[in-house]
């Protein structure tokens, strides 16, 4: 019997967590218990009463109604006058009309801005050549075709780079493009946007493994969920503790994932759980306060040290306590919580010591987190090429995120650098130091011909990917074992 109902509150857990994610919310924000003392919404202060004021007449008057002028409410610009198209609109006084230019002069203006939408709109480059005939020779001339970006497309780079943001950054796959072109008046087949596509792609592929070298070369590496440097950071699954152990590596672990533990355990034990997550956000506090003071390296493990060591210290005191009661079945979730942190205990104060680690992976999560939503969009790869092509781009447009970088104006830049571009420079052309050497006066898109295309051999890549979601879909074992072996590769090559 006790068997029997230890597996029924496990199923329930899980059923009330799956009840969740489909229908409930997803938010992890925990709210406390409010204050009994506070007051409600609406809720006033009694009033004392007070002796009526004495009040007297006076004789009614009417006042004008003041009139704003548009234009002193928006005279600042709200948008990049660089990047944004602006039309004007000039708008004559009616009373002026009348007058003749020289019993008028005009001693400035007023300027005011609305944002307004179009239609998405496409624009054809028409290229013309004049076809010269001489008449001395009888010879005929004319200029030779300009080259774009790929050589014989009629696909402008401008295009090539919208196409990907529109699909990689925006979510918008191919199959919706196509209507949207053929709405706008374009003929064209979606075999051509696949091409552009992996065309396009292609040629970004060196700026892609220069950027993976650099990754190689740097103390702090960073791959999917996880930070790595010489010290691994993760979550709590098994197999990287493994791998940790037998090369050796630092093993630190999560407090986001931590913390997702007790909040998942809110329904056995809600007292145990809000007890835990008020524990926790102490330190974030921290963290927070290094962010707004904007300390860096000693400092930044002094103060750790100083402030977020007792919080933890606490916390693991407290962590003990439930344990110790007996109250609860192994199968329980907030004890599977409290075990899980105090078997992670190490991992989970690597922080405190090394300035580099953060607290948690979850800025990389955020970033990352496109994948999944434009996989719901365009949902699959259908050949190891298309999925290698996402790693790709999906590699660089996350890092263009990371580092406030507009992703269509990088792409539109780079792809224009490919021809021309010294290729033992390549490095300079990842995001990180493109925005060091030429964010500030970007190539646009130019007529087609600029810059000559040299055409390069595609290199094969496999980007390190790895998604615990996926490993749990697929059954685990192969998918786990895969992401090993890319990790040992990855490191291995590091070193």
């Amino acid at each position: 019997m006790h068997s029997q109902a230890a597996t029924i509150t496990t199923l329930t857990h899980q059923l009330e967590w799956f009840k969740r994610q489909v229908f409930g919310n997803k938010s992890e924000r925990f709210a406390p218990e409010l204050d009994p003392t506070q007051m409600h919404l609406g809720e006033v202060l009694p009033v004392p009463t007070t002796l009526p004021e004495s009040r007297k007449s006076v004789p009614a008057h009417t006042r004008r109604v003041p009139t704003t002028d548009l234009a002193s409410a928006e005279a600042v610009p709200f948008f990049d006058e660089s990047r944004v198209p602006m039309e004007t609109i000039t708008v004559s006084d009616t009373a002026m009309k009348q007058l003749a230019p020289n019993e008028f002069e005009v001693i400035g203006e007023k300027v005011s801005y609305r944002l307004a939408q179009r239609p998405g709109s496409y624009v054809v480059l028409k290229v013309v050549r004049p076809l010269i005939k001489r008449l001395d020779s009888h010879t005929i001339h004319c200029a030779p075709a300009p080259v774009g970006v790929l050589e014989g497309s009629r696909a402008d780079v401008s295009f090539i780079a919208g196409l990907l943001v529109d699909k990689f950054a925006y979510h918008l796959p191919l199959y919706r493009q196509h209507p949207r072109l053929t709405d706008s008046g374009i003929t064209v087949s979606r075999p051509w946007l696949t091409q552009l596509a992996q065309h396009g792609i292609g040629l970004l592929e060196p700026r892609y493994d220069a950027q993976f070298a650099s990754l190689q070369s740097s103390r702090v590496k960073a791959m999917d969920e996880t930070p790595i440097k010489a010290v691994l950071i993760s979550d709590g699954y098994a197999a990287y503790q493994r791998y940790a152990e037998k090369t050796g590596l630092t093993h630190a672990q999560c407090w986001a994932h931590a913390r997702r533990k007790f909040f998942e355990a809110q329904d056995s034990e809600p007292t145990g759980v809000t007890e835990a997550l008020e524990h926790i956000p102490a330190m974030y506090k921290v963290e927070a306060d290094l962010r707004e003071r904007q300390l860096a390296g000693e400092q930044k493990r002094y103060h750790r040290l100083t402030h977020s060591k007792p919080h933890l210290e606490a916390f693991f005191d407290w962590v003990e306590q439930p344990l110790a009661r007996q109250g609860f079945t192994p199968s329980n979730p907030f004890i599977k919580a409290l075990n899980y942190v105090r078997e992670r205990r190490l991992g989970l104060e690597v922080f405190l010591t090394d300035p580099d680690v953060p607290i948690d992976t979850n800025h990389l999560e955020r970033a990352l987190r496109v994948i999944p939503i434009g996989r719901k969009s365009w949902l699959f790869c259908w050949t190891e090429l298309g999925a290698k092509h996402v790693d790709i781009i999906q590699s660089l447009i996350v890092t263009c995120r990371l580092h406030g970088i507009d992703p269509y104006t990088y792409l539109l830049d780079v792809l224009q650098r490919v021809g021309q571009h010294p290729a033992a420079r390549v490095a300079e052309l990842t995001p990180r130091l493109w925005k060091v050497h030429f964010a500030d006066n970007p190539l646009r898109s130019v007529p087609p011909g600029l810059f000559r295309v040299r055409k390069t051999k595609s290199v094969i890549f496999v980007f390190l990917h790895f998604q615990r979601s996926a490993t749990i879909e697929n059954g685990g074992t192969s998918l786990c074992r895969r992401n090993l072996c890319l990790l040992q590769r990855f490191l291995r090559a590091s070193h």
